[in-house]
């Protein structure tokens, strides 16, 4: 069998602070996460764009994740069906937020099946990712928190969101995390974001978040 070659894809996008200006110092590191290669792009210092050039082929996803000492992880998952040969990909608005006690932070591309908590593969990706910035951050105390939509009966999506929230803490766990370190509730749909009257407000709402206990 001939082996297809690798294609070469153009990553673009944004990065700024909670402020709104461009973060000094940050990093955007761009991983292929079936060969482990990682590409660091470049970022304007005016205008916070950046772009990478990333090597990737059928199948391969792509994690981003925005790194700065002393901020919150933030990542995004650039699915393999995401990816077109020789067509760029635009990013959402990456946006990093300085750890702070208190501090409620998305993990995103945490997206369980209906009704489910099992961790997929999909998921593992972004916890891996997310393991790196625990083991970076040692002392870092965090609480993980369940959320979902208001879709359904409220006592169901209560524990629906406390097992996610534990399932993501079980994983951070078998990996090694201090057990001192980690904490899981589930909320349900009583901590809302934005309305539930849109299917786009209740994807916003269904979400796991980690908040910092200790720093």
């Amino acid at each position: 069998k001939e082996a297809r070659p690798e294609s070469v894809i153009f990553v673009n996008g944004e990065i700024l602070d909670n402020s709104g200006k461009v973060p000094e110092e940050a990093k955007v590191i761009l991983k292929n996460t079936k060969t482990n290669q990682e590409v660091e792009a470049v970022i304007n210092q005016e205008t916070g764009g950046y772009v990478a050039v990333v090597r990737v082929d059928k199948d391969e996803d792509i994690m981003l994740t925005a790194k700065k000492k002393g901020y919150a992880f933030t990542s995004q998952l650039i699915s393999s069906n995401e990816i077109v040969k020789g067509k760029p990909i635009k990013t959402e608005k990456v946006e990093i937020k300085p750890i702070e006690v208190g501090g409620a932070y998305k993990i995103n591309n945490i997206n369980f099946e209906t009704n489910s908590y099992e961790i997929t593969p999909k998921i593992m990706l972004v916890l891996n990712e997310f393991l790196d910035f625990l083991k970076t951050n040692p002392t870092v105390k965090i609480s993980i928190n369940g959320h979902t939509d208001n879709v359904g009966d409220p006592a169901t999506n209560m524990i629906l969101s406390e097992n996610r929230a534990k399932a993501v803490y079980d994983y951070l766990l078998i990996e090694d995390i201090d057990p001192s370190r980690l904490k899981f509730k589930g909320f349900g749909a009583t901590k809302p974001i934005t309305s539930n009257k849109t299917e786009e407000g209740r994807a916003k709402n269904r979400r796991t978040e980690f908040v910092i206990l200790e720093k």
